[in-house]
């Protein structure tokens, strides 16, 4: 839950994954670098997400968190959460107005 940001929902912990879905239509706002950067921490730990910036419709997948094989050394995790931080995926709702050439508003 530590690496979803806002519009975010995460699933229960199941086959080591946790999966992220997006609560409305919108874009999937990824750190690219940050989560190359947490996939290099340990081979153990590894995140996938969609493209930054992809169109998202409700309830799709967005990210999945995968722990292989199904633990990791505490030390990744720490590492995980810690040094790479947290909110590597949000959600920018399209529903939202913006103002011309603004950026989508984050969900919130």
């Amino acid at each position: 839950k530590a690496l979803a940001g806002e519009g975010i929902d995460v699933t229960a912990p199941f086959t080591g994954r946790c999966n992220h879905f997006a609560r409305g239509a919108g874009l999937a706002v990824v750190d690219a670098e940050r989560v190359d950067a947490l996939n290099e921490l340990d081979e153990s730990v590894t995140v996938a997400t969609l493209t930054p910036f992809a169109r998202v419709a409700p309830r799709q997948m967005v990210a999945t968190v995968k722990i292989i094989p199904y633990a990791a050394p505490r030390e990744a995790v720490r590492r995980a959460v810690d040094d790479v931080g947290i909110e590597l995926v949000t959600f920018a709702d399209l529903a939202r107005p913006a103002s011309p050439g603004a950026a989508p508003a984050l969900a919130g």
